[in-house]
């Protein structure tokens, strides 16, 4: 097919036949590259200059530790509370299988016998020890168990 002349393959007017080198010479090519991994090497060194710069400065553990020593915990946090709001132990975990189970029930379709029992976790008790707020969202969950039982 493409040894005939009429084939719409092999035409004369091709431009990428006639010069299949249109980038231009390998020098221009390579400077370009050199520049574009310059360029990502120098972002990345001042990134790393900057974080390790932001990890070293001391206002954020001083505003942290105002945090905690106003309200008792430091609402900003990423990590999780020091404390559990619930007495079970059994309840650990608990979210992250439900969660795992929504998102995967949908393709594996579970058995019945394969769902997670639905349980409600005794809170624990308000305490002097934890703050305001806390406490008030202890009680709470104490009254939507309580009516939860009737």
């Amino acid at each position: 097919m493409l040894n005939e002349p009429d084939s719409i393959l092999v035409m004369s007017d091709c431009r990428a036949l006639d010069d299949p080198d249109t980038s231009g010479p390998i020098i221009q090519r390579a400077v370009s590259l050199a520049l574009f991994v310059g360029l990502g090497v120098t972002f990345f060194v001042i990134r790393k200059v900057r974080r390790r710069a932001a990890l070293a400065d001391p206002i954020l553990q001083n505003e942290a530790a105002a945090r905690i020593e106003r309200w008792g915990f430091d609402p900003l946090t990423t990590q999780g509370p020091s404390y559990a709001w619930h007495e079970s132990q059994g309840f650990n975990g608990y979210a992250d299988r439900i969660e795992h189970m929504v998102r995967t029930g949908p393709s594996q379709r579970p058995q019945p016998s394969q769902l997670i029992q639905l349980q409600v976790p005794t809170p624990r008790p308000p305490s002097g020890r934890l703050p305001a707020e806390v406490n008030n969202v202890l009680a709470s969950f104490q009254q939507e168990n309580e009516s939860l039982s009737r």
